[in-house]
């Protein structure tokens, strides 16, 4: 059954069909438990197995924050296939990277910070003395592009004070049309940090049954960072769980140099969509741009971004200062012909806990061809 259903749900490049991060270490957690007392006892799952389950472990360590945590997107209900330490949802996987580097000799995934409870509880003694063995961190990739899966890490290293974005393109989820059930209306929603700072954010999952209204919007493009029209109805639910129309996404386009990476992103049948936002980062100014171009002139268009709890903002003339226990952290530009609204909102980091955050609330009307460009970057 789990070698059938590795293929099913795990892409060859490791991201869990799910489009979730919860569910990546979710369905971890399973491949890896069996895989593990199989290697003990002497028995072996097939090579395919072992290959899928590895890049999965590794597309774990891929998207790990400088707070070493899991990005929040899609589902979430701080569901694990096993548990082994105290406060287990906190590590974020920590351990079952540790886990995978011991079982599969792999020294990239051998770091001291990923062995806690959890990886010395399954390895051997062996497994566990190499695991920990390494304490230095490996050098980061600027920009790594799960292809298959359509996830995208940008960052300029490991550290606590790194900058970072993830965000997903390609696959709307598991299933397709009709299915889909823990995916969010999130393509290419930004999680951005700045100087190891988190400062946009996704809105989470709060509860999966008894709310209904509160389900439904959490799952919408509003509570994402993202931008579209009110008159489009790209994207509709199902009561709870599932979606009854999706529309996957795709990379138009990645140009990388010493100045900047740009990701341009487009839906799936760009040709009859006439959006598309290009995610950038400028290493050396150490900012993230988010480039949103209509290829029509376009009435009524939303865009949102919700930062993080615990952050504040001052508003200045095309500028907004991001403010953490009244310090400035980060800062947003953004053109002059966009109406600015800030607005209440709240985030949900663990399954039934809600805190209270700010959305910043853009409306414009977009001409063809021009595009409406957002700055973040450190303050």
């Amino acid at each position: 059954i789990l070698e059938e259903e590795i293929r099913t749900q795990v892409f060859t490049d490791g991201v869990v069909k799910e489009q979730s991060s919860s569910y990546q270490l979710f369905d971890v957690d399973f491949f890896l438990l069996a895989y593990v007392k199989a290697a003990h006892s002497h028995r072996s799952f097939s090579i395919e197995y072992a290959e899928r389950l590895l890049q999965s472990i590794r597309c774990l360590h891929f998207l790990q924050t400088p707070d070493l945590r899991l990005p929040l997107f899609g589902d979430g209900d701080d569901g694990r296939g096993f548990r082994l330490r105290e406060s287990n949802y906190s590590g974020y996987g920590l351990g079952v990277i540790g886990i995978g580097g011991g079982v599969f000799h792999d020294k990239t995934l051998c770091i001291s910070d990923y062995c806690n409870e959890e990886s010395f509880w399954l390895l051997t003694e062996a497994e566990w003395n190499s695991a920990k063995s390494q304490v230095i961190k490996p050098q980061a990739e600027m920009c790594t592009i799960f292809k298959e899966g359509g996830h995208v890490v940008l960052r300029n290293g490991r550290s606590s004070t790194s900058d970072y974005c993830f965000f997903r393109t390609g696959s709307f989820g598991l299933g397709g049309e009709g299915f889909s059930s823990h995916s969010h209306n999130d393509l290419f929603s930004p999680i951005i940090y700045l100087n190891g700072n988190l400062v946009l954010t996704d809105t989470g999952t709060s509860v999966y049954l008894g709310k209904d209204d509160e389900r439904d919007y959490l799952r919408s493009a509003a509570a994402h960072n993202t931008t579209f029209p009110a008159s489009w109805k790209l994207f509709e639910t199902k009561r709870w769980f599932g979606w009854k129309n999706i529309l996957n996404g795709t990379i138009l386009r990645n140009t990388q140099t010493a100045e900047e990476i740009r990701i341009e992103c487009g839906y799936g049948v760009t040709k009859r969509i006439p959006y598309k936002r290009t995610i950038i980062y400028k290493p050396l100014t150490r900012q993230f741009q988010i480039e949103d171009l209509f290829t029509e002139n376009t009435n009524g268009v939303h865009t949102y971004f919700h930062l993080d709890g615990g952050l504040s903002v001052h508003v200045q003339k095309e500028e907004v200062l991001i403010l953490k226990k009244d310090a400035p952290v980060a800062r947003c530009t953004f053109p002059d012909n966009l109406q600015l609204n800030v607005e209440e909102g709240w985030i949900s980091k663990s399954y039934g806990v809600k805190e209270s955050s700010v959305i910043l609330h853009f409306t414009w009307n977009a001409t063809a061809r021009a595009p409406a460009v957002f700055t973040f970057a450190a303050s």
